[in-house]
């Protein structure tokens, strides 16, 4: 059960990670050109490390980007480091949200059920 300061610290990373990501450029080709949805933060209890679930726009290419989102973690987080006010700053890890995949095919298969 996650308390009321982890949702909200990790809507504001939510928050910070995605203007990063809209009005930065990280000149990596995986990343150019490539909507990144950042669909939900999870902070660990003891604000040590937060898993940030993203997506990418057409579902294309999002295990690359959630490679190199990975790699360039540590850069992310000094960005935001300034616009946060928390004593500790979390270690950031990103993976794929699958979630919106997952409820597609749930979608399609009701509808097959449905004819």
């Amino acid at each position: 059960m996650t308390s009321i300061r982890q949702r909200r610290v990790g809507e504001l990373l939510r928050h910070e990670i995605a203007q990063i990501l809209l009005r930065d450029d990280f000149h990596h080709p995986t990343l150019n050109n490539r909507a990144i949805i950042v669909s939900q933060v999870d902070i660990a209890p003891d604000f040590s490390h937060a898993k940030i679930f993203v997506e990418t726009l057409g579902g294309k290419g999002g295990n690359d980007a959630v490679k190199v989102l990975n790699q360039i973690a540590s850069h992310i987080r000094k960005k935001i480091k300034p616009n946060l006010h928390i004593r500790r700053m979390p270690r950031l890890q990103f993976m794929l949200d699958e979630s919106f995949e997952k409820a597609a095919t749930l979608h399609h298969i009701i509808n097959q059920l449905n004819h």
